[in-house]
């Protein structure tokens, strides 16, 4: 079973993106789409560190419910 999460900015309140989430835990291998990956380093890369919009490292790895080490090789291209 699937379901939409809607991801919000905190102090604007605008939708940052819409992701379909899954309810079962993940397999221990986690495999996120081309798409995700490209979504998550658009987010990151949107603004640059120390503006007020910017998602770190942390806030992204609790969207994408996946660890925190991945989502900063993920960013910083050691990944794919």
């Amino acid at each position: 079973m699937q379901v939409h999460v809607k991801i919000y900015n905190r102090k604007k309140g605008r939708q940052l993106a819409t992701r379909k989430k899954l309810q079962v835990t993940r397999p221990s291998r986690i495999e996120l789409s081309d798409g995700e990956v490209e979504l998550l380093r658009q987010m990151h890369e949107e603004h640059p560190l120390g503006h007020p919009d910017h998602i770190g490292i942390r806030r992204l790895a609790k969207i994408f419910d996946i660890p925190k080490n991945t989502v900063a090789k993920l960013c910083n291209y050691e990944r794919r």
